[in-house]
């Protein structure tokens, strides 16, 4: 008995000495609580009934704890400095929280956006930032590529369940996918999880030498992106996926010889998704894959999905002739982002939303064609991506209010002021 006693105070002393010294493990571990963001699990009457999930409580408290920890420590004039480059992303950001908290309706018809969800998913991005902005580039860097990893497990595990034990966890009828992620609610919720999972690790494997990952990364992740059967993740990941290899082989000569071996990998490992889904059809993969007999500008308006059709054009309608909305929509949304803040708060804040991802997307570029020649360049055009399929899932999902989309904000504005650390700290093995 007491040697268990000694070996415990033995463990429990390592654990406070890792908190104390170097809590990396705990800090960055606690992003993977995000993913089950969905599972809204404790009820609370504040402001009305509500629900909010015990993952996010958790992943707030530690971020929290650990930036009171670093403010303690360094003081406020060290992260003010952090602060300094992208102020301006924080500010056109809280003109848009306080346009919705001045101007909008206190009883909004398309209640999809309401300002208690914005202030909680803003705390998430302002604590990512603070966070993960203390971090060096290469840190930075493997955490995407260790988390990227994990959660391509995490698919994969229920992809096998799904097909070995016809696990389903809600059916939603036929022309919505039937295969749910059981920590995520909604199937293109799951889906861009794990698109900008996928475009982000496979920069990150690039980057560190380590692309041979990708056979099994690339394939997995599709096939688990597909078995959600969202048409519209589906369609952006396969436009961005094109347009990020024709960039790294238009600009191929100019790489590093490492990064010209991780962009063969990327294309020969883009093969093999094509011969698993030929191997594992199924109608979830057939309805993400509809698209493909759907003309673009029948995908632009929504017109191949009658339901969403009708809701724009009753949001439309609304807005510029003043007619009654559709009552599908009162009390829900318009699955549409844009369509819905337009509805709610008008054309001057949809502007200041459009203005503030609009200037993520600006820096995010400008840092990439100013940095062409880093090591760390496929992750800067990665990012960029990533901004794009958020932005273009904003127009046919909300979305505005999922924790990990705010996450992503907050390693976005992290890299942005951390840049220097990048490229300082840039030392890659070669694949």
């Amino acid at each position: 008995m007491k040697i268990l006693l000694f070996k415990l105070e033995k463990q429990v002393g390592r654990a406070l000495s890792l908190w104390k010294t170097d809590c990396n493990v705990i800090v960055l571990g606690s992003f993977l609580l995000i993913p089950f963001s969905e599972l809204r699990s404790i009820e609370y009457q504040f402001l009305g009934p509500r629900t909010v999930s015990i993952a996010v409580l958790l992943f707030l408290a530690i971020v929290a704890t650990d930036f009171a920890r670093t403010l303690a420590s360094v003081g406020f004039s060290q992260i003010a400095r952090k602060l300094r480059p992208v102020m301006y992303l924080f500010l056109a950001y809280a003109a848009f929280i306080l346009h919705k908290a001045l101007f909008w309706s206190s009883s909004p018809e398309v209640n999809s956006i309401p300002l208690y969800t914005l202030l909680g998913v803003s705390a998430v991005m302002v604590l990512s930032f603070f966070v993960l902005s203390r971090y060096s580039g290469n840190d930075i860097l493997n955490f995407i590529y260790k988390y990227s990893l994990i959660i391509t497990f995490l698919f994969l595990l229920i992809c096998l369940s799904a097909r070995l034990f016809d696990y389903h966890v809600v059916y939603q009828g036929v022309d919505t996918a039937k295969l749910h992620f059981p920590y995520i609610f909604r199937p293109y919720q799951a889906a861009t999880l794990g698109a900008v999972t996928l475009i982000l690790g496979t920069s990150a494997a690039v980057i560190l030498g380590k692309s041979r990952v990708l056979y099994f990364m690339v394939p997995v992740m599709t096939l688990a992106i597909a078995n959600t059967g969202s048409r519209s993740v589906m369609w952006l990941l396969t436009v961005i996926w094109v347009l990020m290899s024709g960039y790294y082989a238009i600009f191929a000569w100019n790489m590093q010889p490492h990064l010209k071996t991780g962009f063969r990998h990327i294309v020969a490992s883009t093969a093999l998704p094509g011969v698993l889904l030929l191997l594992f059809m199924n109608d979830q993969t057939r309805r993400a894959f509809s698209f493909l007999t759907i003309a673009p500008l029948d995908l632009l308006t929504a017109a191949a999905d009658a339901p969403r059709h009708e809701m724009w054009l009753s949001a439309l309608k609304s807005y510029f002739y003043g007619t009654p909305l559709n009552p599908g929509i009162v009390g829900s949304s318009t699955h549409n982002v844009y369509l819905d803040i337009l509805v709610n708060g008008g054309f001057v804040a949809l502007v200041l939303f459009v203005v503030f991802v609009g200037l993520m997307v600006f820096s995010v570029a400008r840092m990439a064609i100013r940095d062409h020649a880093s090591l760390n360049h496929p992750l800067y055009v990665a990012l960029g991506m990533s901004l794009l399929l958020i932005a273009g899932e904003f127009y046919v999902n909300p979305m505005v209010h999922l924790p990990f989309v705010y996450v992503f904000f907050g390693l976005v504005l992290a890299i942005l002021s951390n840049k220097d650390s990048f490229d300082m700290n840039a030392s890659h093995p070669e694949a």
